[in-house]
């Protein structure tokens, strides 16, 4: 099957991926390296199985080198050997995608009939390892909002429908307010 940038790919360029990442490039280097845009990249992902199996080996490459840079360069002396957390943090987050800033992919989270069936997908990805506690938690937290914020709208239209009876004369104890599920 023939697919768009099938020309340009060689056999040679799972082999140069790893060895490009072994020495601290990345996709951008590779992509600008070979000039293929992200998503001929992708499609050779998807239809060059040597290619995805270089790709996945290359990012270990990548975060072995990265590790290496650490230990030799990234010391803070003026107190004797000490790591520079802060910068090694970031170095790390914005290189791998590590959890602080990372863009999270839910299937059907949006799709949740109820709260309920929210945190089951939460605690789902959480099981599956393909999010943190400490993600899970903030998650669960906004769904808890969520939950809050449609609480207090049904209760302040609940108050005007009552408000509302009030000032058309209907009496309390003729007033009937619709039962909860």
């Amino acid at each position: 099957m023939a697919y768009k940038g099938q020309t340009k790919y060689k056999e040679t360029m799972p082999a140069q991926l790893i060895e490009m990442f072994s020495r601290g490039e990345d996709r951008e280097d590779f992509c600008a390296l070979h000039v293929i845009s992200y998503a001929t990249f992708d499609i050779w992902l998807q239809h060059q199985s040597e290619f995805a199996e270089a790709y996945e080996v290359a990012k270990v490459k990548a975060k072995t080198w990265f590790n290496k840079l650490a230990r030799d360069h990234l010391i803070n002396e003026h107190e004797g050997p000490k790591l520079d957390s802060k910068l090694w943090s970031m170095l790390m987050r914005n290189r791998f995608e590590l959890t602080e800033h990372r863009k999270l992919k839910m299937l059907g989270l949006d799709k949740a009939k109820s709260p309920v069936d929210q945190v089951k997908i939460v605690m789902s990805e959480l099981a599956a390892g393909n999010l943190t506690g400490s993600e899970a938690q903030q998650i669960a937290k906004l769904i808890e909002t969520g939950v809050t914020v449609n609480e207090h709208t049904e209760l302040e239209q609940r108050v005007a429908e009552i408000e509302k009876a009030g000032r058309i004369g209907v009496s309390d104890d003729k007033f009937k307010e619709e039962d909860s599920p």
